[in-house]
């Protein structure tokens, strides 16, 4: 669970506390948790009263009549204690319906759980307008002040705190320690440790000063401050396990934990503590022994089935949460877990249907809106999702501003949904849905260098966020040195004598990153070139050098070299090369301009007199929607032997099914002129020589039509994601030589293992006049690092 859907330790202590306290049996156990509460804050005054009614209602005095005139002790606020009782249970809405009108007509007891009520419920704009209403009252409520701090450290409004804090005194110490949490999240983590050497040493303290020198690296002071946090408190749960170190993973550790821990509480803080840094094995064994100790107990029961959740185990989770669903109908924390469940199981109508529930039972509650538009977005449904974002915009302002950043995000327009999102994590740098679909609009852009800025920010906030974490070492795949190796068979035979070659060739390459956005490559190749109705295989040597990437969201380059060296027949070296610039227009279109100096050896004669074609060229891409792009390229040509000619082309594509199983029809036109036809010259009978020996259309134009099915077997879903998808096109078309033609492609791409990959490509293309097969089959592999310390 991400941090800021926690509550903090202090406020899970003292509402286990309390919750106790409601009940006479619970009263030693109560005792001993305010205990903990008061050395973590000792000058606490409100705390150490609490404690005192307690240890009261442990040993009562004997009962003395009131003096006349005396007023009687005041009674129990009823309403309030079964507010937090409520509140404790997961039942926010109903601890919300008794808190609001008590509030509304000024009481502060009621507005200070009202408000801490929402922030739990991630409902922060609402808590803070509480807490606004309590300050404007009473500028100097240190309550008020304090909550509104941890309010905005829940939302990674670090400067904030500092302000709501700066009125309260410098020795208070509540306030230096939430000063100092705010300043390491800043990275202001020396100043952060000099303000806690003047804070009252405490457990409270000794925690956080361990966690900053953690954060620095000096790891032996860390030990040494959370050793004597344990000392300090031997019943903390934190403290323990903080000071426990590698330890509390082991076994051992935790078969002995489990066996001498007899409170429940205790047990499920050690559980949340395991679950916080990932070891969901070790929280399950907590709560399961919480469980024999308190077999009702909501509070295990509910982190069980949540905890099921994060370890994967999803339809084991599903399942308790349904039993917990009958049993307490209407919890707001059990159905808002339901809910996430099934979303994160790919069940998104089950999901929509759960959050659905949750509106019914508060429409006012803006953050079920904005999670069910965000998984009807995942699940295909954007129509759904724009609907549900503008339901909640008119509760949260900027669940608008997400809207339309997923929605540009959704229809490809990429540039716009990065900066909408860059401005959505600016005002909310808490909201980790918009920072992953951040990092995903980079990803797509190629700007590595933001991308993983936005994972980080991601992974700062939730440690164990899944995808965060997958996306950000995948990305550390993508930008490792890699090898290749592969080949690339080619057959073609048609127009006559122009186009009768076999040809094969074998790479071995090697790519490196320079910076973020760039990569370098240089290969290795060896041709063999045979013609055919001859007898011999021509074989070559070269190298490419080829440098690509991106400048920024608006401008990205490719260019490479290639040399060929035939080792013997005297033939003629070729140099190739391609470079090409690509202008994306605000996603209005992509424009590219380039020039490429191809091979034209498709006969014998073209390959002995070294053939090539020098290439100027204009091309242009729209996605016009989601589903329906346009294509263009205009082309001129070259040729070495003085010949030249033009292309023209146009296509226009739409999907008639989404991903991950996308099922698309391509319609295309195209138009080719060449100034000289070529000519065939025989002697005798024998062919002895081709004048423009490779295809020359005269005025000649050709329409084509391919149903494209792409499906995607991949096991996440997002941008650098490892991939596993296979296509197959089937397509046909004619021309004005009246050649009417067929052509079967297929594809397949596998990756596996975190550095491997495997690709392979094959066509076959019939006519009547011109035939021709490919084949093509890559490895690679990429030496990655290790992952994210």
């Amino acid at each position: 669970m991400p941090e800021n859907a926690r509550i903090s330790d202090y406020q899970a202590r003292l509402a286990l506390a309390r919750l106790l306290a409601q009940k006479d049996a619970d009263l030693e156990r109560a005792a001993a948790q305010y205990r903990i509460l008061v050395r973590q804050k000792p000058g606490d005054k409100a705390l150490a009263k609490e404690l005192e009614q307690v240890r009261t209602r442990l040993s009562p005095p004997p009962a003395k009549a009131p003096l006349p005139g005396q007023p009687p002790a005041p009674a129990v606020d009823q309403t309030l204690e079964q507010a937090r009782e409520r509140f404790y249970r997961g039942d926010f809405y109903g601890a919300e319906q008794l808190l609001r009108p008590r509030a509304a007509q000024g009481d502060r007891p009621a507005a200070l759980l009202l408000a801490e009520v929402l922030d739990a419920g991630q409902r922060h704009a609402e808590a803070e307008a509480v807490l606004e209403g309590l300050l404007r009252r009473d500028a100097g409520d240190r309550d008020a002040r304090l909550a509104m701090a941890r309010s905005l450290l829940r939302q990674e409004r670090p400067g904030e705190v500092l302000a709501a804090l700066s009125p309260l005194p410098q020795d208070d110490a509540e306030a230096v320690l939430l000063r100092a949490r705010a300043m390491r999240r800043q990275g202001r983590q020396a100043e952060a440790l000099a303000l806690l050497e003047r804070a009252p040493v405490n457990t409270e303290r000794l925690l956080e000063r361990g966690r900053i020198l953690r954060d620095l690296g000096r790891e032996a002071e860390a030990r040494a401050a959370f050793a004597e946090a344990a000392r300090l408190a031997p019943d903390d749960a934190e403290a323990a396990y903080e000071a426990a170190g590698d330890e509390r993973t082991r076994e051992a550790f935790v078969a002995a934990l489990v066996a001498r821990e007899n409170r429940p509480e205790a047990l499920l803080r050690w559980a949340s503590l395991y679950s916080r840094d990932g070891a969901h094995g070790p929280a399950l064994r907590c709560i399961d022994a919480a469980l024999a100790l308190d077999p009702k107990s909501f509070q295990a029961r509910e982190a069980h089935a949540e905890t099921l959740a994060w370890s994967g185990d999803r339809d084991a989770s599903l399942r308790e949460l349904q039993a917990l669903d009958r049993d307490f109908p209407g919890n707001f924390k059990v159905l808002l877990a339901q809910a996430r469940t099934f979303s994160w199981n790919r069940q998104y109508d089950e999901s929509l249907a759960t959050y659905a529930r949750l509106r019914d039972l508060d429409p006012s509650d803006p953050v079920p809106l904005r999670e069910a538009a965000r998984v009807a977005y995942w699940g295909k449904m954007p129509e759904q999702g724009a609907e549900l974002y503008a339901a909640g915009a008119r509760l949260q302002p900027e669940a608008a501003q997400e809207g339309q950043a997923k929605a540009l995000l959704h229809d490809g327009r990429f540039i716009r949904a990065l900066h909408g999102y860059e401005e959505l994590t600016a005002a909310e740098p808490a909201n980790q849905e918009a920072l992953f679909d951040q990092g995903q609009a980079a990803c797509v852009l190629g700007l590595c260098d933001q991308e993983r800025e936005a994972y980080d920010r991601l992974l700062d906030l939730d440690p164990l966020h899944g995808q965060a974490g997958v996306a950000l070492r995948r990305l550390e795949v993508r930008q490792a040195p890699a090898v290749t190796a592969g080949g690339d068979y080619w057959r073609e035979d048609g127009h006559g004598d122009l186009s009768r070659i076999e040809r094969l060739r074998f790479d071995a390459g090697l790519s490196s990153p320079l910076g973020e956005r760039f990569r370098m490559r240089l290969t290795q190749h060896l041709w063999l070139d045979s013609p055919e109705r001859e007898s011999t295989t021509y074989d070559a040597l070269g190298q490419t050098l080829g440098l690509g990437g991106v400048v920024n969201e608006y401008l990205r380059l490719d260019a490479s070299w290639t040399n060929k060296r035939y080792n013997e027949h005297g033939l003629d070296n070729l140099d190739t090369g391609r470079a090409r610039l690509e202008f994306n227009l605000d996603d209005l279109a992509r424009v590219g301009v380039g020039w490429e100096r191809q091979e034209e050896l498709a006969n014998g004669f073209a390959l002995r007199k070294g053939m090539y074609s020098d290439n100027v060229f204009l091309d242009a891409a729209a996605d016009l929607t989601r589903k329906l792009d346009v294509s263009a390229e205009v082309r001129g040509k070259d040729y070495r032997d003085g010949n030249s000619g033009d292309s023209e082309r146009l296509a226009l594509g739409y999907a008639f099914t989404d991903h991950p199983r996308k099922l698309r029809l391509l319609v295309s036109g195209e138009r080719r002129d060449t100034k000289t036809e070529s000519l065939s010259v025989y002697t005798g009978g024998t062919l002895t020589d081709i004048v423009h020996p490779y295809w020359t259309p005269q005025d000649y134009y050709a329409g084509w039509a391919e149903l494209q099915w792409e499906h995607d077997l991949s096991k996440e879903f997002f941008c650098g994601a490892e991939k596993h998808q296979y296509g197959l096109a089937l397509g046909g078309g004619t021309d004005t030589e009246e050649n009417p033609a067929v052509r079967v492609s297929a594809h397949w791409r596998y990756e596996f293992l975190e550095g491997w990959s495997l690709e392979t490509r094959g066509l076959m293309h019939r006519s009547p006049q011109w035939d021709a097969d490919s084949l093509a089959l890559w490895f690679s592999y990429a030496f990655t690092q290790g992952g994210r310390p």
